[in-house]
């Protein structure tokens, strides 16, 4: 195995150590920004790509290549872009066809630098310092919008200032509390392999920072949210047999868990009342116009759209760019004034991209979880099984890839959690499998 530490790129000193130390952090605090700032997580990808790049230019000849996925994963995670680029040439729309692969920028763009990055710069990928960044940065976040609920509440005195869309005015409640549950799943990782060379002092704070974010969760209201829940749940039952190898842990925290779900059902029924709701618009065979503005109710109403679509464009859809034109027609068609006034989309990514692309871009979508969910099952690696169940199971209630916070968080973390999945990262005590 080469020592990249000992590889010189000028006679002044070891000018590669600086440019993988450089790119790791330019990951660390990219992962720390996403959950924080939309605009200032961009500029960060923006510098970081054409970082790597430039450096890749400019002595790529002179390092060893040695990547730690193939072409064929990368072409694998490009693929669904390339379908939309492919999707484009028979667009009517060109305007909205090319915002379309603005948006979806990070879905090719971060598969190809994390190539280059393992490749020439294995050194500078460091998953567990970089999903620890993430983690903070969602607390940081959370606190930032219980202090500002604070405040609003003390001029309004409404109790809702602490719930879903008025607690997380910056970012989607579905999508915040995609990033919280993620960041459950990274603090029991962390706390799993002792990140940083942690003290069993810290594991307190591993711990209250799960409690916290368990309760922001909460707060955000997501029905989505708070199913996702189990994941991070049942991850946290594997690790403590993975630490303890005992039956007693695991027991101790189910009943834990238990405690404080229940707790929260009383201490925050606004939270939990949206079920409720749910369920009668489910039983509701033909529900009335009044509960047109329920959001389950709604999402019912755009599904339907999206299929009668489908039907009629069921190989290669209606196109990148014709997307937003074949839904509103059809809200026009069924009466759909929420959804027409709006501009909704799908609210579910699979049939967003059938109406897209057809059956052909559902299957690349569908290919790009279940290879590499396949792929960390065999190695082991729970934690990125535990990423890719979390993001397609939110697939099925938001169209998060056509979003920039559900396409940068997915297409980073995608790359992050694959490149520690096929390589040993040099010079890095921090490993991809569990211990």
């Amino acid at each position: 195995m080469i020592n990249y530490s000992e590889l010189r790129l000028d006679s002044g000193g070891t000018l590669y150590f600086k440019i993988a130390k450089l790119i790791e952090w330019l990951i660390v605090i990219l992962a720390l920004v996403i959950p924080l700032h939309g605009l200032i997580s961009s500029i960060i990808s923006i510098v970081l790509f054409a970082g790597v790049l430039i450096c890749v230019l400019l002595f790529g000849l002179r390092l060893p290549f040695k990547p730690q996925f193939s072409l064929i994963c990368l072409i694998l995670f490009s693929l669904f872009y390339l379908a939309h680029i492919v999707g484009v040439f028979y667009s009517c729309n060109m305007s909205f066809a090319l915002f379309d692969l603005q948006v979806k920028l990070s879905l090719i763009a971060f598969p190809v630098v994390f190539f280059l990055i393992s490749a020439f710069f294995p050194g500078a990928l460091n998953p567990g310092r970089t999903l620890i960044a993430f983690a903070t940065g969602v607390v940081i976040g959370s606190l930032i919008m219980i202090i500002s609920a604070v405040v609003s509440y003390s001029a309004t005195g409404n109790p809702g200032e602490f719930y879903s869309s008025l607690l997380s005015d910056a970012f989607h409640p579905t999508y915040y509390a995609l990033y919280v549950v993620m960041a459950m799943i990274s603090v029991t990782w962390c706390w799993l392999h002792d990140c940083c060379k942690l003290s069993s002092r810290n594991t307190i704070l591993y711990a209250i920072s799960w409690i916290w974010l368990f309760i922001f969760l909460v707060l955000l209201s997501s029905k989505a949210g708070l199913i996702s829940l189990a994941i991070p749940v049942i991850y946290m039952l594997y690790v403590l047999h993975q630490k303890t190898r005992s039956l007693i842990p695991m027991i101790g925290f189910s009943a834990f868990f238990a405690l404080i779900f229940t707790a929260s059902f009383y201490l925050f029924p606004i939270s939990f009342g949206r079920f409720a709701v749910v369920a009668k618009t489910i039983e509701t065979v033909t529900p009335d116009k009044g509960n047109a503005s329920e959001s389950t109710f709604q999402r019912i109403m755009l599904w339907k759209s999206a299929m009668r679509i489908l039907r009629e464009h069921p190989l290669g859809g209606v196109g990148t760019g014709d997307v937003k034109q074949a839904f509103l027609e059809d809200y026009t068609l069924t009466g759909n004034t929420a959804g027409q006034e709006a501009n909704l989309n799908a609210h579910n990514q699979y049939l967003q991209t059938s109406v897209a692309l057809g059956l052909t871009g559902l299957l690349i979508l569908v290919l790009t979880f279940l290879f590499p969910f396949i792929m960390a099952f065999r190695k082991g690696a729970w934690e990125y099984g535990a990423f890719l169940l979390l993001v397609a199971f939110n697939l099925l209630f938001e169209s998060m890839l056509e979003r920039q916070a559900g396409v940068m968080f997915y297409a980073f973390f995608n790359m992050v959690l694959f490149t520690a999945l096929n390589g040993e990262v040099v010079n890095h005590p921090v490993r991809s499998k569990p211990l």
